[in-house]
């Protein structure tokens, strides 16, 4: 629910632009999930969240495997910033620092700052008992598929630490 007053119209338009990428996603095939925080009390640090969903967001990492644009890495924080999501986890980036992510995090400074680079997927991953794998194209392998709206609830639902991890560019 959406709190009321001015706040409602503000929030209806970000959910009709929101509408309009999910549904340009969906045609290219792109799988795609988000949460949309109610308001944003202060500059670069997350939205605030009920408290579910908060203690939700806070057991989840997103990690990026061998990331080669460093713009790339920005505009992930800039998205998890978005999302109430805080936790960066970049597995061997081929830069990092760099200018164009701090300049493609826009407002999310603060989640490239917290970054945590690691060598190895098995480093990123330790202490997680769920990790998810996402794709924009199909794969066969040995997992368990599922549509993304059955991932986010079996991760907001898990009770444990639950990785997202996106591979590489190429990927």
């Amino acid at each position: 629910s959406l709190h009321g007053g001015g706040e409602h119209r503000v929030h209806g338009r970000i959910v009709a632009a929101a509408r309009k990428r999910a549904h340009a996603c969906q045609k290219s095939g792109m799988a795609l999930f988000y949460l949309l925080p109610r308001r944003n009390p202060s500059p670069n640090l997350p939205l605030e969240t009920d408290t579910s969903t908060a203690v939700a967001l806070a057991r989840v990492r997103i990690v990026l495997v061998r990331t080669s644009h460093p713009g790339n890495i920005g505009a992930t924080a800039r998205a998890m910033f978005t999302m109430g999501l805080t936790r960066l986890v970049l597995v061997a980036p081929q830069r990092f620092p760099d200018a164009q992510a701090t300049a493609l995090a826009t407002g999310a400074t603060g989640v490239l700052d917290a970054a945590l680079v690691v060598s190895t997927l098995a480093e990123a991953l330790a202490g997680c008992t769920l990790v998810v794998g996402l794709s924009a194209r199909p794969r066969e392998f040995a997992g368990h598929v599922l549509a993304i709206r059955d991932a986010a609830r079996i991760a907001r639902e898990s009770a444990g630490e639950v990785a997202l991890v996106f591979g590489t560019e190429m990927s």
